[in-house]
């Protein structure tokens, strides 16, 4: 008996093993895919490139930890000049002064806020997707 075009199965077996092999690598994509995470730190301008920070215990962990600081997407080495220790005590959590200075000059006026932002964590991608698929955020 003669074999008909629709009952030919060679082109769907292809195509089945094609899509496995893609997915299988999207999920090596999605588990060896690392992002950083982000904090965001408030200070005030002292000069142009000196900064008054007050941060909490984990804000002050995450600034030791590292090296640069982010501002406007520019990747900004900075040097601490004083830990001043805790300030201020507001509900049983202490809050830290610390003095620091960029070496590239940042235009804003002295007294103004302005916020940075430091690495805090890796995730992957992977995990993202599982935040968001839960909702909790």
């Amino acid at each position: 008996m003669k074999q008909r075009n629709y009952e030919n199965n060679n082109l769907i077996i292809v195509l089945s093993i094609f899509i496995v092999l893609l997915e299988i690598i999207f999920l090596v994509q999605l588990i060896s895919k690392k992002i950083f995470i982000y904090q965001k730190i408030s200070g005030i301008v002292m000069k142009d490139n000196t900064f008054l920070l007050v941060m909490d215990i984990n804000e002050r962990k995450n600034l030791y930890k590292n090296k640069y600081i982010y501002y406007e997407n520019k990747k900004i080495k900075y040097k601490m000049l004083k830990d001043n220790g805790p300030i201020i005590t507001k509900d049983n959590k202490k809050y830290y002064e610390i003095t620091i200075k960029t070496n590239k000059s940042i235009k804003q006026k002295s007294n103004s806020s302005i916020t940075f932002a430091i690495k805090e964590k890796k995730i992957n991608l992977i995990k993202i997707f599982k935040l968001i698929w839960d909702g909790d955020l």
